[in-house]
């Protein structure tokens, strides 16, 4: 995986495209990156409205504690 700071152009044999997007990457690894962050996003965000109801239904026990004992 390439660890360097600044951005590296990407070649035409690790593609990923994203809401009609085409990105290049200069690696399959850093490609994969992308698409496995993808699919976390979207399993989430299909399940917005159950992890509403899970929090509120744990607020109660965090709310009064100081955030410094979290």
């Amino acid at each position: 995986m390439n660890t360097c700071s600044k951005s590296l152009h990407g070649i035409a044999k690790f593609i990923a495209r994203y809401k009609d997007v085409i990105y290049r990457f200069a690696s399959v690894e850093n490609r994969d990156l992308l698409n496995i962050n993808l699919d976390v996003d979207k399993a989430w965000t299909e399940k917005i409205p159950k992890h509403i109801l899970e929090a509120n239904s744990e607020w109660h026990m965090v709310e009064e504690v100081n955030a410094n004992k979290l």
